[in-house]
């Protein structure tokens, strides 16, 4: 860290981001290792100096690697926490993870005729359009492969993929059981077929695993058991309504999922 704060010193022609490329591509894993928090020279040097001074760790993070073969564990979400512009520093900033982005989008634009950049970054784009499933599973696929490739090629290596729903499909790609062109052919379809569907709704929710049953009707059901007393339930948007409205009257706290059906239910 010394050395560090002496090399920042001297080298003040250099700019931070090229400094962190040098540390990130440029040295080989060491046992011992510090990240630091800045924006600026000045402030990277101030958070050196007080950690040297007191031992304060704002903006600093001091850990030792235990051993040479730390696992590494990639996991992949479905949809419901998607939303306009997500990624977009990555992309704009990332040279890597804008190739594999790319690719993905222009694969898409090739067999669907989707133009994935303008719905997901575009100026003049509605912010809800990327809800929409078709667009929805389209744009979170291309994420996750694309960030995987990324850390992939930033020597970050997975020992296992493990994904629910929608991310089953990037594990799957990523852990080499089929293309990357042929997963986007099946989550082209997948999207395609869902977005034809009747439209729904979905609410997470905590509740007591013995009490669960007095929110299900013929209109609402279980879609996921995400964990004890952790529950997402789905069905038709009135339906879905007519519980939130007994939630808050309840006051059980709830949060409506950013989805435009009512995934893993009977519709």
């Amino acid at each position: 860290i010394v050395a560090f704060g002496d090399y920042i010193d001297l080298q003040n022609t250099e700019d931070l981001e090229d400094i962190a490329y040098g540390l990130a591509y440029g040295k080989r894993d060491l046992k011992y290792r510090a990240a630091i928090v800045a924006d600026k020279r000045t402030k990277a040097k101030e958070v050196i100096n007080n950690y040297l001074i007191d031992g304060s760790d704002g903006g600093l993070q001091v850990n030792t690697i235990q051993n040479d073969e730390m696992e590494v564990v990639f996991m992949f979400g479905g949809q419901g926490n998607q939303y306009f512009g997500m990624a977009r520093d990555l992309y704009f900033n990332q040279p890597i993870f804008k190739k594999y982005l790319r690719k993905c989008f222009d694969y898409i634009e090739s067999r669907s005729g989707l133009r994935m950049q303008e719905i997901l970054y575009g100026e003049n784009t509605d912010v809800k359009t990327i809800s929409d499933t078709l667009y929805c599973q389209l744009a979170v696929f291309s994420l996750d492969y694309a960030m995987s490739r990324f850390l992939i090629e930033s020597n970050i290596k997975p020992s296992a993929v493990i994904g629910h729903s929608l991310g089953e499909y990037a594990a799957a790609c990523i852990a080499g059981i089929f293309s990357i062109e042929d997963a986007l052919d099946i989550v082209i379809k997948r999207a395609e077929l869902m977005q034809k569907l009747e439209r729904g709704k979905m609410v997470s929710v905590i509740l007591d695993n013995e009490n669960i049953g007095d929110y299900i009707t013929d209109d609402v059901c279980i879609s996921a058991r995400n964990g004890k007393n952790n529950y997402v339930l789905a069905g038709k948007p009135d339906a879905i309504q007519t519980l939130k409205d007994r939630l808050d009257e309840e006051e059980i706290r709830y949060r409506e999922l950013r989805t435009s059906h009512a995934f893993h239910s009977y519709m």
